[in-house]
């Protein structure tokens, strides 16, 4: 009897880049000439979970600054997308320890990114092999993917909602996951610690190869 394939989605720029911190550092280095700082805490009371322009809006509005925030928000999306890129090389290692166990349970891994696949393929390396993929989806909403992007990866990729989890670096992200139909496990970005993530299956401190061997429990439910 044919066994249905089981899939592992796991957020390369939040749960194991944890880039939100680059974002903010994007955010800062953009609106500073504005008088606007973005810190930590204006990071996730205004951006996080927010639309792009609508975050640059809210804190344009915010310390009564005239300017158009679309131009200011792709600035900002680019200067992201700049420093996490640069910062795929140095979890190349751990990515290896997370894909073994996977692979020899012929469960797919899928590594989603908001960078340029090429670009996240050529820098993994020979850790992009048979059963494992890059895809890139846009983020709809800052430092997260909500229901609709999960459901949209399962069907691009077909695969099972039922029968794949999602490896998220947010309570937010977690939430879009679950709603999608999909299991989740959490290894939160350190910005996104504020956020709930009741509903999830597993809580990771760290990204690695214990992370997996759970993931696989779930998947299978095996103990």
């Amino acid at each position: 009897m044919a066994i249905l394939q089981r899939a592992v989605f796991v957020e390369l720029d939040y749960a194991v880049l944890h880039g939100m911190k680059d974002y903010a550092d994007a955010a800062d280095a953009v609106l500073a000439p504005h008088g606007i700082r973005v810190d930590p805490v204006v990071f996730a009371r205004y951006f996080c979970g927010k639309t792009g322009s609508g975050a640059v809006s809210a804190v344009l509005a915010k310390a009564g600054v005239s300017a158009e925030a679309g131009p200011l928000a792709t600035q900002i999306l680019e200067g992201f997308k700049t420093a996490l890129i640069a910062r795929v090389p140095a979890v190349k290692a751990v990515c290896g320890k997370f894909t073994p166990a996977l692979l020899a349970k012929e469960t797919r891994l899928i590594w989603v990114t908001q960078l340029p696949e090429a670009e996240v393929v050529a820098m993994l390396g020979d850790e992009i092999k048979e059963g494992v993929q890059v895809i890139t989806e846009p983020c709809q909403h800052t430092g997260c993917y909500g229901w609709e992007n999960w459901r949209r990866m399962c069907r691009k990729l077909n695969v099972y909602e039922r029968l794949s989890m999602a490896v998220v670096g947010s309570g937010l992200s977690a939430k879009g996951a679950i709603t999608a139909g999909l299991y989740a496990a959490s290894c939160i970005d350190p910005l996104a610690q504020n956020q709930d993530c009741s509903g999830v299956d597993t809580i990771a401190e760290t990204f690695g190869e214990s992370l997996s061997k759970e993931v696989l429990r779930i998947l299978w439910q095996k103990v």
